[in-house]
């Protein structure tokens, strides 16, 4: 005789299984009703060895993206289930506005093992991804990111960060910034860049940001209207002037 638990006991024999319950209450059944038992005892038990997916880190993901320029993002993608992945993939990024793809492989030999890691690059777009004013509001976005899949037993996890969105319309060339009271030249410019303030306009601070959103200057405003830029490499630039009642100015700007 077997004890299962405090309350029943199993004698096996003559074919025939007999569960004796302390309430002196016996139930009699066929061998071919095994499983029943083996429910009962937990001894059968049935684990899914499903793959789950997680996006660990992002890599080249803009603190300032502008609109139609191309951000070459890489995100590594960690399988830390218990199962194999294989199938077609997509990245999936949504913002408040909408939700977009940043990456997808229709291979259906793609195949990510038990604590492998994998290295992905955007590529919804030329070589990256492109942010666009249809996806992004103006301003601070969160974005959540995760790995998207029709198996309906893999598990996925999310990964939140966040972007400021500056649309095309939002990017003043030289003249436009004159006309909103910041008159911003030379521009192009060699090492000095020189601001006008006009119409009693204070300013917080001034930050300089390349094209893929990365920033290169900042300061704190200090009244000194000339910018000493040398340290910059030749290129265009993104300049964005804060005020005290939180206005915000961005202008384009090229360093020679």
């Amino acid at each position: 005789m077997r004890k299962i638990n405090k309350r029943v006991c199993v004698d096996v024999s003559k074919r025939r299984i007999h569960l004796y319950h302390p309430d002196n209450k016996t139930i009699t059944m066929k061998k071919p009703v095994l499983i029943f038992l083996f429910l009962l005892t937990g001894t059968f038990m049935a684990t899914a060895q499903s793959a789950h997916l997680r996006i660990t880190a992002l890599y080249n993901f803009p603190d300032t993206a502008y609109e139609g320029v191309v951000y070459p993002i890489q995100f590594q993608l960690k399988n830390v289930g218990i199962g194999a992945y294989q199938g077609p993939l997509q990245i999936v990024l949504q913002t408040d506005s909408a939700t977009d793809i940043l990456y997808f492989n229709q291979n259906p030999n793609f195949v990510l093992l038990p604590n492998d890691t994998v290295t992905l690059i955007a590529n919804s777009g030329a070589m990256g991804y492109v942010f666009s004013s249809n996806v992004f509001r103006t301003g601070n976005d969160v974005v959540v990111v995760w790995p998207y899949t029709t198996q309906f037993a893999v598990q996925v996890d999310t990964l939140y960060t966040a972007v400021y969105f500056v649309p095309l319309s939002g990017i003043a060339n030289e003249q436009e910034a004159i006309s909103t009271g910041i008159p911003v030249y030379p521009n192009p410019f060699s090492d000095l860049l020189h601001l006008k303030l006009t119409n009693g306009m204070q300013v917080e601070q001034v930050r300089i940001s390349d094209l893929f959103g990365k920033e290169v200057y900042r300061r704190i405003f200090d009244g000194a209207e000339d910018l000493s830029l040398e340290m910059l490499h030749p290129g265009i630039y993104i300049l964005e002037i804060e005020t005290s009642n939180h206005g915000r100015t961005v202008v384009k700007i090229i360093k020679q």
